[in-house]
């Protein structure tokens, strides 16, 4: 895994942080999160795509890009691009991401 995208998803995106803290693996906190969020979605508001951000943050995940566009509860095909660049980026520097980790 070298990354995690985080749009357009009927889960709340509060939980997120808490799903994962009971995940044993450890190195997950050094995976890179992209969050996606449309500035006009009414269903993951900016105050909850704020709140799970700030979430993960207290955390303690170290890689978090969290991006904004004009638009509705959408996939945004631009963020999409930019998150596989960014995962492809950061996993060439860590020498292949996550999966190569031990636990």
């Amino acid at each position: 895994m070298i990354g995690m995208l985080l749009a357009v998803s009927g889960w709340d995106p509060v939980d997120f942080p808490d799903v994962l803290r009971r995940t044993p693996f450890a190195p997950l906190h050094n995976l890179p999160v992209f969050m996606s969020a449309g500035e006009t979605d009414s269903i993951a508001t900016k105050q909850i795509t704020d709140q799970s951000h700030q979430a993960m943050m207290r955390e303690g995940f170290r890689k978090i890009r969290f991006e904004h566009f004009p638009g509705g509860h959408e996939l945004y095909r631009a963020h999409l691009q930019a998150a596989l660049d960014w995962f492809r980026e950061e996993s060439a520097k860590s020498g292949g991401g996550a999966a190569t980790l031990k636990r």
